[in-house]
């Protein structure tokens, strides 16, 4: 018999989990909402490749993304790995929140030129 999804598993909800077991003595989540959904899309996607080949097995990182909130949960056998995740990830993540905003400026400024108007 099919279970039913939870509201949780819709269609536009993603999960990102990267790790091999639980690791439940130190745990930290951080959110973040974006102005839309392709900026928090980009970045999710900019972190993955991280999360997915973590440096060791004493630290863990998932992603959540749900509408525009991007959710960061954390976990590690210590605080010591618990603050070195947290930290690569977000380096990351402000990394590439700067270049995502940076990129919307940008396109934002963009004035067309006579030539690229006579282009089209």
């Amino acid at each position: 018999m099919k279970q039913r999804p939870s509201p949780r598993t819709r269609l536009h909800d993603r999960h990102y989990d990267f790790g091999k077991n639980q690791l439940t003595k130190s745990r930290a989540i951080v959110r973040v909402i974006f102005r839309t959904r392709q900026q928090m899309n980009a970045v999710a996607q900019a972190l993955s490749p991280e999360l997915f080949r973590p440096g060791g097995d004493r630290a863990r990182a998932r992603i959540f993304v749900r509408g525009r909130q991007l959710s960061l949960h954390f976990e590690a056998k210590d605080s010591t790995a618990l603050r070195a995740i947290m930290s690569s990830c977000l380096r990351m993540l402000a990394a590439s929140l700067n270049v995502s905003t940076s990129l919307i400026q940008l396109e934002g400024s963009y004035q067309p030129s006579k030539s690229d108007k006579s282009a089209e």
